[in-house]
C-alpha cells in the first residue's frame, strides 16, 4: 500500500468516527475557524440563501478545545454561508481528534471537493506528504525535484534509495511537471505558511 492509499485510509477512519458521533446544534459563535487548506470559498452567497431556506444539511466536522468551544475540522464554507445567512445555531459532529488528525482529515476532505482544481490538488498533495515526512513544504518540493534530477542522472546525491524517496515515489510522477515551472513553484511555496 502507497503513501497516499495509507493517508487516505487513515482520514477515513478518522471521518468515520464522525459518522458514528452523534449530531449536536452548537452556537455559530462557539466554532472556531482553524487553518484551512481550503483558501478559495466561491458561491457563498447561493449557499447562504439555501441555509436560510433549508438550514444546514450536513453537520460540520468539529473537535472540542475546551470551555465550549470548537475547532472546525471541516465545513468552514457552510460555517461561513450560516454566518452570512445569520444563523445562530449550526449542527455538528463533535470529534475526538488531535491537532495532527484534525489537519490530515481537513486535507483530505479538501481533497475530495468536486471544484478542485489541479493547483489545489497538488498543494494537498505536497501538505500530505508534508504530514506525512514531518518536512516543511519547501523540503518536500526540494525531494522532488532532486528526485527528479537523479532519474535524469544529474543529481549529486543519492535520493531515490532514500526512505522518503520510497514512500511516496508515486507523487513524483503525476505532479512533479506541475513543480517544474518556477512561477508554479513559487506560487506552491507562497500560497500558505509552511509546515515545521
Amino acid at each position: 500500500m502507497g503513501v497516499m492509499e495509507r493517508m487516505f485510509r487513515e482520514a477515513m477512519g478518522l471521518a468515520a468516527k464522525g459518522e458514528a458521533s452523534t449530531t449536536e446544534v452548537v452556537p455559530l459563535s462557539a466554532l472556531v475557524p482553524s487553518p484551512q487548506p481550503r483558501k478559495r470559498f466561491e458561491g457563498l452567497e447561493a449557499l447562504a440563501e439555501s441555509v436560510r431556506e433549508k438550514g444546514i444539511l450536513q453537520p460540520l466536522l468539529v473537535r472540542p478545545l475546551g470551555d465550549g468551544r470548537y475547532a472546525i475540522v471541516a465545513g468552514e464554507r457552510r460555517y461561513r454561508a450560516a454566518r452570512m445567512a445569520g444563523i445562530e445555531e449550526v449542527p455538528v459532529r463533535v470529534l475526538d481528534l488531535s491537532e495532527k488528525e484534525a489537519r490530515l482529515l481537513a486535507l483530505v476532505e479538501n481533497l475530495q471537493r468536486e471544484d478542485l482544481n489541479p493547483y489545489e490538488e497538488t498543494l494537498g498533495v505536497l501538505d500530505l506528504l508534508s504530514e506525512d515526512l514531518g518536512k516543511s513544504r519547501e523540503e518536500v518540493v526540494g525531494l522532488l525535484h532532486r528526485m527528479q534530477n537523479e532519474r535524469r542522472g544529474k543529481a549529486t546525491h543519492n535520493v531515490m534509495g532514500s526512505p522518503e524517496a520510497r514512500r511516496w515515489r508515486s507523487f513524483s510522477r503525476p505532479w512533479a511537471a506541475c513543480l517544474g515551472s518556477p512561477s508554479c513553484r513559487t506560487a506552491f511555496l507562497s500560497s500558505s505558511s509552511p509546515r515545521t
